[in-house]
């Protein structure tokens, strides 16, 4: 007859080994693939010799109350994913929509 103590480190064991087979077989993300192409203006290399805006100043303080830099990427942050035509299509449904009209609603989004 197993002992108590026993018959918990079977099972733990058996947690272990099961739960690493399936994890083991999990296939994490694809390359990194730089978004935008490379014509794109977000990719374009700014020359360390460009000239600010005489504006410049006036225009970041129109958009920015609080001296700071962040990339804001919890609440209104845009991720990045790529899809291509093999991507299942899902309905959006807009929860959100005191900006005005949702751009998605209804029609079929490829969610990887």
């Amino acid at each position: 007859m197993l002992t108590r103590r026993t018959r918990v480190l079977v099972a733990i064991l058996a947690v272990i080994v099961l739960g690493g087979t399936s994890c083991s077989s999990r296939t994490g993300p694809g390359p990194f693939e730089r978004p935008f192409a490379e014509s794109s203006p977000w990719r374009q290399e700014i020359p360390s010799d460009a000239q600010v805006d005489p504006d410049s100043a006036a225009m970041i303080a129109a958009v920015q109350q609080t001296p700071a830099l962040n990339a804001n990427l919890v609440e209104y942050g845009i991720p990045i994913y790529r899809a291509d035509e093999g991507t299942p299509t899902h309905t959006v449904t807009c929860t959100r929509v005191n900006y005005g009209i949702c751009p998605l609603a209804g029609w079929p989004v490829p969610i990887p």
